[in-house]
């Protein structure tokens, strides 16, 4: 789907059919990152792994960061620094068990909701703003947005859409329910090799973290299963 976000042409990729185009086909032509005002302001420039446009300086950059932090060798060094943190962290939660939280205020809220027109936004406060976040908007929904360096457009921003990809329901069954079990004997892994799912996106601009990150969920659910 393309759109027309003000000035800037912008591609929307809903299917993996076209992820895989743009992610692997074609991926040497949408592998850069746009000029966003933001990140150049907090990034230095869009000096981070993340947001670098892609060049010399984005490859250097994602080389070292690989070799001195995110490499295999490196991941499983800090496997004694991650448990302890992993323990904090539970320890906080369980100390947090016994937190009340007036749910008579949430409900208000919710009710008010209901009773108004769902569209306006008078009279919000920061209860009303953290319903609607929670309902309406899933941060995981696109993978980091990329910027054309050619066969389309110059300067085309492209979105992945990852929640309609995996949503699917012609890539999954029961595509809406939260079902762990689908991946016990499925092909389809974490790596996007398939593109029918995207957590760490795919190609040059995967996410590098994608080791340390998995080390950290194991991590997590083995302790969480000591706990119970």
């Amino acid at each position: 789907m393309l759109l027309h976000l003000g000035s800037i042409r912008t591609l929307v990729a809903s299917s993996a059919e076209a992820a895989k185009e743009i992610m692997k086909t074609h991926d040497l032509s949408f592998c850069s990152r746009p000029n966003l005002t933001i990140p150049n302001i907090l990034l230095y420039g869009s000096k981070s792994i993340a947001f670098a446009p892609y060049g010399e300086y984005w490859r250097q950059l994602k080389s070292l960061v690989m070799l001195k932090l995110l490499s295999n060798t490196r991941v499983k060094s800090y496997k004694k620094v991650r448990e302890n943190e992993i323990d904090l962290m539970i320890q906080a939660l369980g100390e947090s068990c016994g937190t009340i939280v007036d749910m008579r205020i949430i409900e208000e809220h919710v009710n008010k909701k209901k009773g108004e027109d769902a569209e306006s936004n008078e009279g919000e406060d920061f209860v009303d703003i953290l319903l609607d976040l929670q309902k309406n908007h899933d941060t995981s929904d696109f993978t980091l947005h990329r910027d054309s360096l050619k066969d389309v457009a110059a300067g085309t921003q492209v979105f992945i859409n990852a929640w309609a990809i995996g949503r699917d329901p012609a890539l999954w069954e029961e595509s809406n329910e939260f079902s762990p079990e689908r991946f016990l004997n499925n092909s389809i892994n974490y790596q996007s090799l398939q593109f029918k799912w995207l957590p760490f996106g795919a190609s040059r601009r995967s996410c590098p973290g994608l080791q340390f990150r998995c080390a950290c969920y194991r991590a997590c659910i083995s302790k969480y299963r000591l706990q119970v």
